[in-house]
């Protein structure tokens, strides 16, 4: 009898661990899905939208059909992707890529090319069969933009760069040559992006559920020839394919 009431507790410790490790494994899925969607609403937040529609108007009164035509359309493979993109917990790394370097031309368009940039991709690396998260890079490149890039009174540049980390996954590489994030602090009043908080978050809560390492990193860089310092994002994603 007491050997029975000993299994029985056992069993009973055991499912109701089991039990805990679900409910703690449903929160952080549960969390996961909040920020992926709240990143979707930072990438195609109203503000986004309206200067777009702006940029738009600009290029009619100025009778450049051609360039309206060719905005409208990469705001509309932007606006299509996104929301394709935003209803899967992993898509292709090249998708991801892909629309970031839309989101990229209609910025450069609408900032008049005040930046240059460039997606720099290690060849060993298939992006096809690598999988991520869905709007992972986006945030941080948003950010390097319009706190980094924008009040520059020089042209400006963006790097991303891909390459292998060990043997743990993709080394992803967000790097500016902006006014630095002290300047951009101090300009913006500590403003600092929604997006780039959220998806900070986001890796969190994927280390947390994944049990694979998403490591985050910022550095501010050294100054340049014209004295603004830049700054690199650089973080980490497990291998998936």
């Amino acid at each position: 009898a007491l050997a029975l009431l000993v299994f029985l507790g056992l069993v009973y410790l055991v499912y109701h661990i089991q039990i805990r490790r679900i409910k703690t494994l449903n929160t952080q899925k549960s969390l996961a899905t909040k920020h992926q969607q709240q990143a979707l609403s930072a990438q195609m937040n109203p503000h986004f939208i309206f200067n777009s529609m702006n940029s738009v108007q600009q290029f009619i009164l100025d009778n450049q059909k051609e360039e309206a035509f060719a905005f409208l359309a990469n705001f509309g493979k932007l606006i299509r992707r996104v929301m394709e993109q935003s209803s899967y917990e992993y898509i292709p790394l090249q998708e991801e890529l892909d629309t970031l370097a839309i989101y990229l031309t209609i910025e450069q368009v609408r900032l008049h090319q005040q930046f240059d940039f460039h997606i720099d991709v290690d060849v060993t690396i298939n992006t096809s069969e690598v999988e991520i998260p869905p709007l992972l890079i986006q945030p941080y490149v948003e950010n390097a933009i319009w706190h980094g890039i924008r009040p520059l009174h020089h042209k400006g540049k963006i790097e991303v760069k891909i390459s292998p980390f060990h043997e743990k996954g993709i080394l992803c590489s967000i790097k500016d040559n902006g006014v630095g994030r002290s300047a951009s602090s101090a300009n913006q009043g500590q403003h600092r992006s929604f997006g780039m908080k959220k998806t900070a978050s986001r890796l969190e809560i994927l280390t947390q559920s994944t049990k694979e390492e998403y490591h985050l990193e910022v550095i501010d860089l050294k100054p340049d020839s014209h004295g603004t310092s830049g700054t690199e994002v650089k973080f980490t994603i497990p291998n998936r394919y």
